[in-house]
């Protein structure tokens, strides 16, 4: 599998039900094609498996993941898919405010092990697993704790393109790429939100008082990487 270059077309890894005009899920269904820059380090793997409801290991990703999304074939509470993010302690469905669960057991140094929960290993279930890595330089993972103010998140150390955020409580995760205006983001599995991931900058981005992504205590883990659009 190609480590750049990377082209991801009609892979409906969220919803695939949604409306094209729908601005959460263009990135995640059938309109629109992501390609990874080859100038940059970052790693995309992707791949179709069939469920054993048996703990089982994935590997040959040629890099250690610091995201990975699971998409059953028939999803429905599930529908956005299973997500944990470099530095969960639990997984989380992406589109969902359910708290943490069993599923996505590890992402390990050259791929991820999961366990036999329906979300991402049911017996005879087709899955569609996407993992994205590489150097710190050019996509990042990391936590912030909310305020329930304004804050800005400068640890990531370059521009990043694309930004998600998931909160490790009962939050739905959500996104913002360099294409969107005003303070606008979406939750991945529904519309547009505003006063949440309000800005991309220089070495980071900036969250607004939406309790999505800046719950007062809580705990919020993001990824921030570089990437373009086609």
């Amino acid at each position: 599998f190609p480590s750049h270059d990377t082209i991801l077309t009609n892979h409906p890894v969220y919803r695939a039900t949604a409306s094209n005009t729908d601005p959460a899920t263009l990135w995640f269904t059938y309109d629109i094609k992501m390609t990874i820059r080859s100038a940059v380090g970052v790693e995309v793997f992707t791949m179709k498996y069939t469920g054993n409801s048996a703990t089982r290991s994935f590997t040959g990703f040629g890099f250690k993941p610091k995201m990975v999304l699971i998409h059953a074939s028939n999803a429905t509470t599930s529908a956005s898919g299973t997500i944990r993010i470099e530095g969960m302690s639990n997984s989380f469905y992406a589109g969902d405010n359910t708290s943490g669960f069993t599923a996505i057991t590890s992402l390990d140094m050259d791929g991820v092990t999961v366990d036999n929960s329906a979300t991402v290993n049911q017996t005879g279930q087709t899955y569609t697993l996407v993992a994205i890595g590489g150097p710190s330089t050019e996509v990042y993972a990391g936590p912030y704790t909310g305020n329930g103010s304004s804050q800005t998140i400068s640890t990531i150390n370059f521009q990043p393109s694309l930004v998600l955020v998931k909160g490790a409580g009962n939050t739905n995760s959500v996104w913002r790429w360099t294409g969107f205006t005003g303070n606008n983001s979406t939750y991945m599995s529904t519309s547009w939100i505003t006063d949440a991931i309000t800005a991309l900058g220089s070495t980071g981005f900036t969250v607004g008082s939406n309790s999505a992504v800046n719950a007062s205590s809580t705990t919020f883990y993001y990824l921030g990487c570089i990437v373009t659009w086609e």
